[in-house]
């Protein structure tokens, strides 16, 4: 059986890229509650995910969609955001709108699509005085490196996905994996694939549990311009 990441968790990897653009440091934070995103009226919005934290951020996204025209939306938001704070660029076919009322960055990404906009709210805590690193509970080989780290509540479930690199190969990290974990109580699933079938294979996804606990883990190739190195991507259902 094959465990799929919350839908929560896909989302916020396309936000990244929203968070990027403000160019400010992440500390170390708890998950919290955000303030409310303003929205012109007759915008229709759901929650996608109303309590993560990226990259020691913590955020809210909402999906939207917007009847009017682009010039009625992005005139609000220069109403509710009046000031050198407020910035617009383009991305594609996608308009970004932004702006920062420390401690928090509200970022906009819409096109239009089927006579009616479209797209995603995100709201995110930012210090840039408070950036200790990423960090896991989860035992990791010597030598790498946390690249993202993003903390989910979806109904009272808490969960961890997490991307580490490092220079050791696909089967160092998975025998370390599964030794250390299993030194923490956790069993590979009767899917997880055995040690003794590890060096037939170029991509492994291991799964384990510790009930109510379970880990997914992949692993990967990912060349880069100097050397090969391996992506581990972690997915913890707390």
């Amino acid at each position: 059986m094959t465990h799929k990441p919350f839908p929560a968790i896909a989302t916020a990897y396309m936000a990244i890229e929203l968070l990027m653009l403000s160019q400010l440091c992440w500390g170390q934070v708890a998950i919290e509650e955000l303030p409310r995103f303003p929205a012109p009226p007759h915008t229709i919005s759901s929650w996608v995910a109303k309590d993560i934290v990226v990259n020691n951020s913590p955020m809210s996204i909402k999906e939207f969609n917007y009847p009017g025209s682009a010039e009625q939306f992005e005139e609000f938001y220069k109403q509710q955001w009046p000031g050198p704070f407020f910035n617009k660029s383009r991305l594609g076919d996608e308009t970004l709108l932004g702006y920062v009322k420390k401690p928090y960055y509200y970022s906009l990404r819409y096109k239009s699509r089927f006579g009616q906009l479209t797209g995603q709210m995100i709201v995110s805590k930012v210090d840039a005085k408070s950036n200790r690193g990423l960090r896991t509970e989860l035992p990791l080989p010597l030598g790498s490196t946390i690249r993202q780290v993003i903390l989910a509540k979806d109904r009272n479930i808490y969960s961890e996905s997490i991307t580490v690199n490092n220079r050791l190969s696909i089967n160092g990290n998975a025998r370390f994996m599964i030794s250390e974990l299993q030194l923490q109580g956790w069993r590979p699933d009767d899917n997880t694939i055995t040690r003794q079938q590890l060096n037939k294979n170029d991509n492994v996804q291991l799964e384990l549990s510790r009930p109510p606990s379970r880990i997914q883990i992949t692993l990967s190739k990912q060349p880069n311009p100097s050397e090969l190195t391996t992506q581990m991507l972690i997915h913890w259902i707390k």
